[in-house]
């Protein structure tokens, strides 16, 4: 992918599941730094199942960088969505975000650089049923 200008537009296309001191973050909740962490989080599992492992990833200066990452606009909301689970024969809440948020990965470089991949890799729980779908576009 193409790199990204410092303010990026990322739209969460299906239901994106994040999480914060283990608790669903929802719309009003979600703030810059978790959002960084989340992308962090993501290219290091990538890399470290598909890739030749976490060695070449800095966490150190990218946990630093996300307490940098701004939201500058949001338009999101709740998704509520639900799945049958055969195994569990119960019916699961699989809801998220959808919406847009408009992010300053000025003083981010490294995040900025990782978020670029999110529509291959898409983000949050639930990616293997197609959850966390995002598009991203420069502003």
């Amino acid at each position: 992918p193409s790199a990204l200008p410092e303010r990026v537009c990322l739209r969460f296309v299906t239901p994106t599941r994040l999480q914060q001191d283990g608790r669903p973050v929802g719309p009003a909740t979600l703030d810059g730094p978790s959002l960084a962490r989340a992308i962090q989080r993501r290219v290091g599992l990538m890399a470290a199942f598909h890739g030749s492992g976490t060695g070449a990833i800095d966490h150190a200066t990218l946990a630093q960088e996300a307490g940098h990452v701004r939201i500058v606009s949001r338009d999101l909301a709740w998704r509520r969505l639900f799945r049958r689970s055969a195994r569990q024969k119960a019916k699961q809440a699989i809801g998220g975000i959808t919406g847009e948020i408009t992010l300053d990965f000025g003083q981010a470089p490294g995040l900025r650089e990782y978020a670029r991949w999110l529509p291959a890799t898409h983000l949050g729980k639930g990616t293997s049923m197609g959850l966390g779908q995002v598009e991203v576009s420069g502003e």
